[in-house]
């Protein structure tokens, strides 16, 4: 399956995008597109080059990111929030998953009996 993944923006909060990129690959899935907007851009670009969450992790805990206008240096080992954050991603990306894979189910085992899936039908307003 074929799908692509747009990572919003949030501050610091974008880091439990990693979280939920965890989830998918636990699930083996794997997004064909990623794109982002603020810290989501960051993240998809990094993921993007990496190819797993664990290894862009593993960068974000030593990188120095320069920030802001003055360009101040801003070191994500100083944050201590980080291993909550992505274990808030993880969890909600679990909880997606598991919704995804109940509706993907349902989908194919009565969608088609209640003409929902396959040819649209029309309703006439009969």
């Amino acid at each position: 399956m074929k799908f692509g993944l747009a990572l919003g923006g949030g501050g610091a909060r974008g880091l439990a995008h990693i979280g939920i990129l965890q989830a998918l690959e636990e699930n083996d899935l794997k997004p064909a597109y990623i794109s982002g907007t603020s810290i989501g851009s960051v993240i998809g670009a990094l993921y993007a080059l990496q190819g797993n969450a664990r290894d862009l992790l593993s960068i974000l805990r030593t990188a120095d990111l320069v920030i802001g206008p003055d360009m101040r240096s801003f070191h994500w080992a100083d944050f201590t929030g980080i291993n909550d954050l992505v274990e808030c991603g993880y969890r909600a990306g679990n909880a997606a998953i598991a919704g995804i894979k109940k509706v993907t189910s349902w989908q194919y085992r009565w969608g088609r009996n209640l003409g929902l899936c396959g040819k649209p039908s029309v309703n006439q307003g009969r």
